[in-house]
């Protein structure tokens, strides 16, 4: 399908018009290629910067936990939610329950100090995780776009 426009050459509107011919299919295409490419993305691309943004967390955490017995830094992981649709990072299990006591400290019994080792990760990767989440969006939009149009 062609599709003839106007243009203005040489400004303002007080110059000389002339009709340039262009062919449409190569924007119907990319279009397309769009949309397909929203389909695909909603899904894999989204996980994949999910995940290595958890990971980074996850890393950078390991690194700044307390450890006194080394239980709780062994305890953290990478889990998907309930939903499937999500990456949450855990510490604890059910050997390990003290994992929001050191986080956010205890006033009543025994006295214990906030130790904010998971915060200051998330901090962490809000600044620092732009590399990975960059190179899975451009891997996620690479592989839904097709190479020609």
């Amino acid at each position: 399908m062609m599709v003839g426009m106007y243009g203005d050459v040489g400004g303002f509107g007080g110059g000389k018009s002339m009709k340039v011919k262009m062919d449409a299919t190569v924007f119907q295409r990319m279009g397309l290629a769009f949309q397909m490419m929203q389909a695909k993305f909603a899904g894999n691309a989204s996980m994949e910067m999910q995940k290595a943004f958890g990971e980074v967390i996850l890393k950078k955490a390991k690194e700044l936990v307390p450890v006194r017995t080394g239980a709780l830094k062994a305890s953290g992981r990478l889990v998907k939610t309930q939903s499937r649709k999500n990456y949450a990072v855990r510490f604890g299990n059910s050997r390990v329950q003290y994992a929001q006591v050191v986080e956010f400290g205890r006033v009543q019994f025994a006295p214990f100090p906030p130790r904010l080792y998971l915060t200051r990760a998330v901090r962490f990767a809000r600044r620092g995780a732009k590399g990975p989440i960059k190179r899975a969006l451009s891997r996620g939009v690479r592989q839904s776009l097709p190479r020609r149009f």
